[in-house]
């Protein structure tokens, strides 16, 4: 009966994609002008994971920006890459994903400390007693907010924002760096810098393989990241908040939102 009502009220990925990562991988970071942009939409953990085929009930938004354009993305149902579109002029382009909620149960709270405590947020487990609430078959509901930035032509361009809830912007654009030097990038919560947080980022070779760092915000919200790789690069960070509570499910008690940024590195 649970595992029914589940279903009714919202998608669910598969049980292996729950709490890892989402991003969007493009299949070339850097395009001539009248080449396509491929990109996969990927769940999984360590920059590795499955590419999930298109399909328009699962987003909120998929959409592709450059400078002051904005253009929404469809595609025929069960393509892979979800994402293939032409662009419409050089310069930096961004991708953009927002998926609909899925839910997920806890059966205990030994799994949801772990949870919170990767993502950087220890806090939230505390809370979680302090609130009273129930410390077995309880819910969160995650949404995911993936972005990729594609260099077309030169890829000259800046970073922008969105109105989600968590974003990682880009301040250098990592297509137009003269040297392998620093790159700078801000967090944002609700739209203000998030200071003292942690990001995570996948360093991925051409080789394949992975490097995992652990960054953290400063006063300002901002970070750098130094690699002088080649491959690409995936940055995530996670908020956690209390749920509103529905009439129709009371048992849904936080709410997770995903911040995703890729971006190649040469």
């Amino acid at each position: 009966m649970r595992l029914l009502f589940l279903l009714l009220i919202s998608f669910t990925y598969p049980l292996s994609a729950f709490s890892h990562e989402s991003w969007i991988e493009p299949e070339l970071y850097r395009i001539a002008s009248d080449q396509q942009i491929r990109a996969h939409i990927r769940v999984g953990e360590e920059f590795i994971g499955e590419s999930h085929s298109y399909n328009k009930r699962d987003y909120r938004m998929l959409e592709l920006n450059s400078g002051n354009n904005s253009e929404p993305i469809t595609g025929r149902l069960g393509n892979i890459p979800a994402i293939q579109i032409l662009p419409s002029d050089p310069g930096l382009h961004i991708l953009r994903h927002e998926s609909i909620g899925t839910q997920l149960e806890y059966e205990g709270m030994e799994k949801f400390k772990r949870f919170v405590e990767s993502v950087g947020l220890p806090r939230i487990a505390i809370e979680h007693l302090e609130r009273r609430y129930p410390t077995d078959f309880f819910r969160e509901r995650f949404v995911r907010f993936s972005k990729a930035l594609i260099a077309v032509g030169a890829g000259r361009g800046a970073d922008s924002s969105t109105d989600w809830p968590v974003e990682i912007i880009a301040v250098d654009n990592p297509y137009t760096q003269t040297n392998s030097g620093p790159l700078t990038f801000v967090l944002l919560k609700d739209g203000d810098p998030w200071p003292n947080h942690v990001v995570t980022a996948f360093l991925k070779s051409d080789d394949d393989s992975v490097d995992i760092r652990t960054l953290d915000t400063d006063s300002e919200g901002r970070f750098i990241l130094q690699w002088s790789g080649n491959g690409s690069v995936l940055l995530s960070a996670v908020t956690i908040a209390p749920e509103k509570k529905t009439g129709y499910d009371r048992k849904t008690l936080w709410r997770s939102n995903w911040a995703s940024l890729t971006f190649g590195a040469h």
